[in-house]
């Protein structure tokens, strides 16, 4: 028995280098075919089917061929009522609120949308600036603010001053935004048309109003426009509208509205007269808001 098993083994390796010896002697007539051959194998076994992109989790996510990038946004400083470009790629699916937030829709229209460009319309400015998602070739994606400009305003909304008395808190309002914003962008100036009444002084640096008025505004409300700008570039500026009305003691007597009896031809809840028109108001606020009475 042990006799035959070996005789098992020897005819097995026999079997085994006749079998090497063929396959070595094809190898030498077929090299070329078979090289090719076995590279292909080699190769076809070492590459791994393609996969789409996926996140740390395994999630699929966007090929970036598909993803929306932002390249470019102008200009850099908007002002209320002006429109404004967007440039990149895969950008016609995005909303207002997609780039700028929920309070957007308050504040921008986009007017014309492609997949490389929005053009987009600003009618109102923020209370802080826009920060956009800009896709930057040298540095990769950067948050780029832009600052929005809209309109500044003073203490109040109209000043009724007398002559020969000092003016008084006369001055731009420093909380406004807008001031707030042009004033990180550099030092600012501020200008005044048409001049002021006889008396009254400017101050460029600061935009108050001070003085003692002698001359009047002929008993008529004027309205100044005052412009705030960079000194370094003038023209980014906003403007503020300044009303104030300078009156004489006699002026102001006849612009006191004050009450009287109803009568046939004045027949009203509250009827008011003032001294400047000769006809009768139905109430006080009607008479207030006369442009020849109220003070």
């Amino acid at each position: 028995m042990q006799k035959k098993i070996h005789n098992i083994r020897y005819v097995n390796l026999f079997l085994m280098f006749s079998f090497v010896f063929c396959l070595v002697v094809c190898l030498e007539k077929e090299k070329p075919a078979f090289s090719n051959w076995f590279t292909s194998l080699l190769v076809l076994g070492s590459e791994k089917p393609h996969e789409p992109n996926q996140d740390s989790e395994g999630n699929r996510g966007p090929t970036e061929t598909n993803a929306t990038q932002v390249y470019s946004f102008s200009p850099e400083i908007l002002f209320e009522n002006s429109n404004f470009e967007i440039t990149g790629k895969n950008l016609l699916s995005l909303s207002e609120v997609d780039l700028f937030g929920e309070n957007a829709k308050k504040m921008i229209t986009f007017l014309e949308s492609s997949n490389t460009k929005i053009t987009a319309h600003v009618s109102l400015c923020p209370t802080t600036s826009f920060e956009i998602p800009i896709q930057d070739p040298k540095i990769g994606r950067v948050n780029q603010k832009v600052t929005c400009l809209g309109t500044f305003s003073y203490s109040r909304r109209s000043y009724t001053l007398d002559t020969n008395i000092a003016v008084t808190n006369m001055m731009p309002l420093d909380s406004n935004p807008s001031l707030l914003s042009l004033r990180q962008l550099g030092e600012i100036q501020f200008h005044i048309e048409p001049s002021l009444p006889e008396g009254l002084q400017f101050n460029s640096e600061n935009g108050n109003v001070s003085g003692i008025p002698i001359g009047t505004t002929n008993n008529e409300f004027q309205v100044l426009t005052v412009t705030a700008s960079l000194k370094e570039k003038p023209h980014i500026k906003i403007d503020s509208q300044l009303k104030m009305i300078v009156l004489t003691p006699d002026e102001r007597i006849n612009r006191t509205c004050h009450p009287i009896s109803a009568t046939s031809t004045c027949n009203g809840p509250s009827p008011h007269v003032c001294s400047n028109v000769s006809k009768c108001f139905l109430s006080q606020f009607a008479c207030l808001t006369d442009s020849k009475c109220g003070i």
